[in-house]
């Protein structure tokens, strides 16, 4: 198991959710990136998730995606042309490269594999959205 934290602009977080779901175990993982609360110096807004997964969710990331077991009865929970767009924009980012970590883009679900996720904020220049005044 390795540390994955994956930075999802704000306008893909529905189909980000669907991958999520996809990949996962339940119709609760529809709900993996809730709010946008991480943001770069654009100040650009981010949701972010971060777990732990082995390596048959990084090949089931980048394998053809089919509907979950736990989504067999219609109507369907997941929406599979969401999952595969989020799929088609997913940038995954092995620590092990000896590359530069991706930075957060509008564009993409950017992916850190086995950095810590306060090290992967970091490194994907994202920061806590300051608290709005009241």
């Amino acid at each position: 198991m390795t540390d994955i934290s994956i930075a999802c602009p704000i306008d893909m977080i529905s189909d980000a959710n669907q991958l999520a779901a996809t990949l996962a175990f339940s119709v609760d993982d529809l709900h993996t990136f809730a709010t946008a609360e991480w943001q770069d110096d654009d100040a650009r807004l981010y949701a972010v998730a971060s777990f732990h997964a082995g390596p048959d969710w990084i090949r089931a990331a980048q394998a053809q995606l089919s509907r979950p077991d736990w989504d067999n009865v219609f109507p369907y929970h997941v929406n599979m042309a969401g999952a595969r767009r989020a799929q088609d924009a997913l940038v995954l980012w092995d620590a092990t490269q000896g590359t530069t970590a991706p930075q957060a883009n509008m564009g993409e679900l950017t992916a850190l594999i086995g950095v810590a996720p306060h090290a992967a904020l970091i490194a994907m220049g994202l920061f806590a959205k300051p608290a709005e005044d009241d």
